[in-house]
């Protein structure tokens, strides 16, 4: 679909998302974030809110709030990125 970007540079079962009242949780493969960083799609924590896409359902505006590893393997490093959406508390 024109205008979309697809970030499933490894198997989509290694792509997590909870998504709860007022936060997303994206836990995915560290390069996947490193290439959202470096393209502008992801932008620092206190940027300006995104729009998050989970399984073709977007969300937003969400600020991302936290990022964190899950402490496997840096060969196999898991990313958590936690993010808030912009109208919640």
């Amino acid at each position: 679909m024109a205008g979309t970007l697809s970030y499933l540079s490894f198997p989509a079962h290694r792509h997590r998302a909870s998504v709860e009242p007022d936060h997303l949780i994206v836990s995915t493969q560290a390069a996947t974030v490193v290439q959202l960083f470096a393209e502008g799609v992801l932008v620092p924590m206190g940027g300006p809110a995104v729009t998050v896409q989970i399984g073709g359902q977007e969300f937003g505006p969400c600020l991302l709030e936290a990022v964190e590893t899950d402490g496997a393997s840096p060969l196999d490093t898991t990313i958590i990125l936690h993010f808030r959406r912009a109208g919640g508390p």
